[in-house]
Formats: C-alpha cells, sequence, structure tokens
C-alpha cells in the first residue's frame, strides 16, 4: 500500500478567511432589503439580481460556506501590510456600509470557511 505525505494538488476544496458579514443572496429581495436604499433598484434591474457581480463591481467579496452560508467582505489578502487586524476589520466594515443597511453591518468579523467542489 501506497502512502502519500504532504500537499494533495488534486484537491477540490477551497477555504477562505473574509472580514466581512453573513448574507443570503439565494432571495434576491432578501438581498436588495438589505443593501441601502440608492442600490435597490440597480441591484434588481442592472444586475437582475446577480449578487456576486454586485459585489465584485462594488469592491466586495463574495465568499461560500458549505455548511454556514455565504458571507460578503474583503478577504484577508486585501489586507495592507502595515495595516492592524483592527484597522483591516475598520476598513471592511466602511467598505460594507457604502453599500449595505447599517444594521446588518454591526456583525462586522473574521470569518473562516470552506467549500468542496466533488
Amino acid at each position: 500500500m501506497k502512502i502519500r505525505i504532504g500537499f494533495v494538488s488534486n484537491s477540490s476544496s477551497s477555504s477562505f478567511v473574509i472580514a466581512g458579514v453573513a448574507v443570503c443572496t439565494d432571495d434576491e429581495e432578501k438581498f436588495a432589503a438589505v443593501l441601502k436604499k440608492e442600490f435597490v433598484n440597480e441591484f434588481l434591474a442592472e444586475y437582475r439580481g446577480d449578487a456576486y457581480e454586485f459585489l465584485n463591481d462594488h469592491g466586495i467579496t463574495l465568499e461560500q460556506d458549505d455548511e454556514n452560508g455565504e458571507y460578503a467582505g474583503l478577504p484577508l489578502n486585501k489586507m495592507d501590510a502595515d495595516e492592524t487586524k483592527r484597522q483591516f476589520l475598520a476598513r471592511a466594515k466602511n467598505e460594507l456600509l457604502k453599500v449595505f443597511d447599517e444594521d446588518l453591518i454591526r456583525d462586522t468579523c473574521f470569518i473562516s470557511g470552506c467549500s468542496y467542489n466533488g
């Protein structure tokens, strides 16, 4: 029997760390309800309910965790070299506040997750 030790390159799982909040994109009306009012028509008309494209175009990443849902925010690789975690979290919150209602953003935190594609 052969035992493989080390990194397996054909893995179909991915993990993430994001400074953000939980969102639900399955229902476009629920998602639109947590957006700032000035973005609702843009999301529904121009993006036809495509949350991924809408957020991406507004500088926000959407990540999915197979067990816990979806998260919007800034991925950890966007953290500046001289930025503390607290500063990065505050910056993520400010970016989220540009498009989301303030009530949703209150729970901004670091989130890690994993998805499996296979």
